[in-house]
């Protein structure tokens, strides 16, 4: 499946599933609070993949027996990520495209 048609597939779940918010509603500035709780939800789902890593790195788990729960948290990351670009109306692809060229710049010294 293409990315726009990923971005499609949430944006359709979450019109189907509202409960007390409102998942489908398009960031505007008259309702930060919406924009705030998706970057909160990216960060919480980020620190929650870092938490795995450390008991990985501290050894309480190996890489292999985390590997499904590092999977879940990726996961949850990109789609809030997807949730984010859907309800600030960004091309996630375009950005891609346009930010690794920039990188490509900004980072051509380092090439070998």
């Amino acid at each position: 499946m293409e990315l726009s048609g990923i971005m499609e597939l949430q944006d359709s779940f979450d019109r189907d599933h509202s409960g007390r918010f409102d998942w489908s509603v398009r960031v505007t500035q008259d309702n930060l609070d919406v924009l705030a709780f998706l970057a909160l939800g990216i960060c919480g789902e980020a620190g929650e993949l870092a938490n795995i890593v450390k008991r990985v790195v501290r050894g309480d788990d190996s890489l292999r027996g985390a590997r499904h729960e590092i999977e879940e948290e990726v996961a949850d990351i990109f789609i809030y990520l997807v949730k984010t670009c859907n309800q600030m109306e960004i091309d996630l692809e375009e950005a891609y495209l346009n930010k690794l060229e920039r990188n490509r710049s900004r980072f051509k010294r380092y090439e070998r």
